[in-house]
């Protein structure tokens, strides 16, 4: 049971995976889909379901995917509000610590 613990390789570290603009506008569109769930695009997709719904935050504000409110899925609307509200109140609360 004499075992060298230095003689190991060190892990390998995993490298960040980039994402196109255009794969995650993709992603962000068919989260817009009726009765689609954001965390069922992510599964069909192999990522994160936290990443998929920051890309939509980064491209409903900044980028213009979401483009006009009326012509949105409302469930996706509701979705987005829903996020909004949860990421407001973590951050009250992490400013109030």
């Amino acid at each position: 049971m004499n075992m060298d613990i230095y003689s190991a390789a060190p892990p390998v570290a995993k490298k960040r995976r980039k994402y196109s603009k255009e794969f995650k506008l993709s992603i962000v569109n068919a989260c817009k889909n009726p009765n689609t769930s954001i965390a069922s695009v992510a599964l069909q997709h192999s990522i994160n379901a936290n990443l998929v719904s920051r890309w939509i935050r980064i491209f409903s504000h900044h980028e213009g995917a979401v483009q006009d409110p009326t012509h949105v899925n409302p469930a996706f609307r509701g979705r987005l509000r829903e996020r909004a509200k949860s990421y407001a109140k973590a951050l009250a609360n992490d400013i109030l610590r």
